[in-house]
């Protein structure tokens, strides 16, 4: 399983939601802190690296997208 540095944080969470009541958070599921900058990604020295790590970053963020549509279809 691969570690995703966003997630989605549903609170509280329930079975049946009511309506108009759904909160979520897109939240870092891991980082680093260098001084007062959360890392999102490692160190990056080419190019090539950095498009990794974007790449990556992106994934991520689908995959949040994908769970709050879920979530909030639960609601309907």
């Amino acid at each position: 399983m691969a570690i995703r540095a966003f997630d989605l944080l549903f609170e509280p969470p329930r079975q049946k939601p009511i309506h108009d009541s759904a909160r979520a958070h897109i939240v870092l599921n891991s980082f680093s802190k260098e001084g007062d900058h959360i890392l999102l990604s490692p160190e990056c020295r080419t190019e090539r690296e950095i498009e990794h790590a974007v790449c990556r970053l992106k994934r991520n963020l689908d995959h949040v997208l994908a769970e709050a549509r879920r979530q909030f279809g639960k609601a309907r």
